[in-house]
């Protein structure tokens, strides 16, 4: 009894303070709050962005017609196989490509926790469940968007120049190698073309898009492989591939992560894409 009446003077409570409080400790957490919120959203978003950090940060306040579903760590497959088993109504699904190829297809640990049995279907009824709903991250993100709204100097400022150089130089040497990362990108076009037969099948139009990094970092071998076998992809099956600006028409933060001016020029430049492309 005493249980009952707890639970539901605590779901009141968010009722009460409503809004979108989140706030979250790291990358799981900040994940998990995005890729429950689209699979218990009874609201329609025609459009998806599927994606990794790069689209997380670098597209968003989108319209309301828009879901940013991307990632940060991870790529956009989890985001696929999400919109396939929650059975989604969209009507264009837009996915970054920067490293769409690189990582393992999805992640289990996004997928088993937001389609455990019975916790799934309990979750529609009662908010409660929901990571967002949480004690800490309830009262985070009060706190954060009330008492104390912050603005992280990184976000504004980037790293100092000597840390943004030794990042670039890291990503310079993880991006070398493009023999080694040949098995992986073929399990995932394979898997890619999969989830291409879904969306078509379910009337949606998929369209691939590149997120804009530092110029050091464009033309190294794996991002040119990438590129090669998204290009090869997208000829094979009939994709369109929304254009890209140069690089140097951008700064980032960190040598990956555009910063907030940047960031708010390519979603426009974005947003002019899509405009081009009529209605679905």
């Amino acid at each position: 009894m005493t249980a009952g009446v707890l639970l539901a003077l605590y779901t009141l409570l968010i009722k009460i303070l409503g809004g979108d409080l989140r706030y979250s400790q790291n990358y799981w957490q900040d994940n998990m709050l995005v890729l429950q919120r689209f699979v218990y959203n009874p609201t329609q978003n025609d459009n998806i962005i599927l994606g990794s950090s790069l689209s997380l940060t670098g597209l968003n306040k989108l319209t309301p017609d828009y879901y940013n579903l991307a990632a940060g760590g991870a790529n956009p497959f989890t985001g696929l196989e999400i919109i396939k088993r929650t059975h989604k109504k969209v009507k264009r699904v837009f996915i970054e490509t920067n490293y769409l190829l690189s990582k393992s297809p999805a992640d289990d640990r996004y997928l088993g926790s937001i389609f455990t049995p019975i916790l799934y279907d309990a979750r529609k009824y009662w908010p409660v469940l929901l990571q967002k709903s949480q004690p800490f991250s309830l009262a985070g993100g009060w706190l954060t968007q009330t008492i104390f709204p912050t603005v992280s100097v990184i976000d504004e400022k980037g790293l100092n120049p000597t840390m943004r150089a030794a990042r670039i130089a890291n990503f310079k040497q993880t991006n070398a190698d493009s023999v080694a990362i040949k098995p992986t990108v073929a399990k995932n076009i394979t898997r890619l073309a999969e989830y291409l037969a879904y969306l078509r099948s379910q009337g949606v139009e998929l369209y691939f898009f590149e997120m804009p990094v530092d110029c050091a970092l464009t033309n190294n071998a794996q991002p040119v492989y990438f590129r090669n076998q998204i290009n090869n992809f997208c000829k094979q099956y009939n994709i369109q591939q929304l254009a890209s600006e140069p690089c140097d028409n951008y700064n980032t933060k960190d040598g990956n992560h555009l910063d907030s001016a940047s960031a708010e020029k390519y979603k426009q430049f974005f947003y002019s894409q899509v405009a081009k492309l009529g209605k679905p």
